[in-house]
């Protein structure tokens, strides 16, 4: 039971960085591609939603700010993992 959800935070961690990386260009992926985004998509974005209103983004430099609620998220899936 430990290692199927170490498995699924560890599957989680994954999409929150494709997430991360992706969401500005999520229009211009292909459509075998948005298949396997959207299911994350869809469960990442109501999360860091909720984690927004908590965390607001950390003004690094002008104009440029770190989404406060991902690198939250992160943490919590880390401890999650090496419990």
């Amino acid at each position: 039971m430990i290692h199927i959800i170490k498995l699924i935070v560890s599957i989680s961690i994954i999409g929150l960085f494709v997430y991360s990386k992706l969401h500005v260009h999520e229009n211009r992926l292909s459509p075998s591609f948005m298949r396997i985004y959207k299911p994350f998509k869809d469960i990442l974005s109501s999360i860091l939603l909720f984690l927004n209103k908590f965390f607001k983004p950390y003004r690094v430099g002008n104009g440029l700010f770190i989404d406060m609620s991902q690198i939250v998220l992160l943490i919590a899936l880390l401890v999650i993992l090496m419990i």
